[in-house]
């Protein structure tokens, strides 16, 4: 899923599709001062629902080796902006270590290169990018549905931004949804 179709469906959505299409498909194009206001706007919409899906129903996960010294992983020495700890392993058994995070490093009881799995902070969403779309598990309709209601906050249109807020959430409540096979008990004969 790219930005661009995100983009294109919310402001059909929004029905803004025509004001802002060309910016779109050409971030220089020539519009007046007030459609490119909007359109950035929108395109804030758009990092503030992704921010809100990932941070708090899709964790995006991430897990690197680092080196623990002191018994400490430094939080800047991460590749991305951490959020929550989910595992500390050794790289050797992949036993468990326990750990308490504070502001700056994680501590931890062991030394030496470790395996750390930790959900983090999605980087700001340009125009021309990908997204990340959860393994198949967010659509479009519901990312386009969740920037429109943002849109609609932003600009102060609280009844439409209910609707849309409504309709993003149910959808989201259906794709976080465990999807695996049901296994139900066998049958009894009396």
């Amino acid at each position: 899923m790219t930005a661009k179709q995100v983009l294109l469906l919310a402001s059909a959505f929004l029905n803004l599709q025509q004001e802002f299409e060309p910016l779109v498909n050409n971030p220089q194009a020539q519009v007046d001062e007030r459609t490119k206001l909007e359109f950035n706007n929108l395109v804030q919409s758009l990092n503030l629902c992704y921010s809100e899906i990932a941070l708090d129903y899709m964790p995006l996960l991430c897990s690197e080796q680092v080196l623990v010294e002191n018994n400490k992983i430094y939080v800047m020495d991460l590749t991305h902006e951490l959020k929550d700890v989910h595992s500390i392993t050794s790289l050797d058994n992949n036993k468990s270590f326990k750990f308490v995070i504070y502001p700056d490093y994680i501590k931890t009881n062991v030394l030496g290169n470790v395996n750390i799995t930790y959900s983090y902070v999605p980087e700001q969403i340009s125009v021309n990018d990908n997204i990340n779309n959860f393994a198949g598990r967010l659509s479009l309709k519901c990312l386009a549905l969740g920037v429109a209601a943002e849109y609609c906050f932003l600009s102060g249109l609280y009844d439409d931004a209910k609707i849309f807020d409504a309709r993003f959430k149910n959808l989201l409540k259906i794709e976080c949804r465990k999807k695996s096979n049901i296994t139900l008990p066998k049958r009894r004969w009396f």
